[in-house]
């Protein structure tokens, strides 16, 4: 009785801690992608923008920009404003 008692909490016991195990590498692995999206964003936001940049936001090559064609991905905030007003 006591070799059934111990395969059972052996079975429970190596579940729990593979779903531990992957559980903790999934919050590591999710804590670098918003490290570095957390430092991308800063690279965006901190960006001057460039005549490149404008260029690059005309899409439909029509000679203008639409405030919808701006991304955040693009062009930092505060250019958005500008260039919307």
């Amino acid at each position: 009785m006591k070799a059934v008692t111990g395969r059972c909490f052996a079975i429970i016991w190596l579940l729990v801690s593979t779903l531990a195990v992957a559980k903790a590498f999934t919050y590591f692995i999710e804590y670098n992608i918003d490290k570095r999206n957390r430092n991308t964003e800063k690279w965006i936001l901190e960006k001057k923008l460039t005549l490149y940049d404008l260029l690059s936001a005309n899409l439909d090559n029509d000679g203008s920009i639409r405030y919808a064609t701006l991304s955040y991905s693009t062009v930092p905030n505060h250019a958005i404003r500008v260039i919307s007003s």
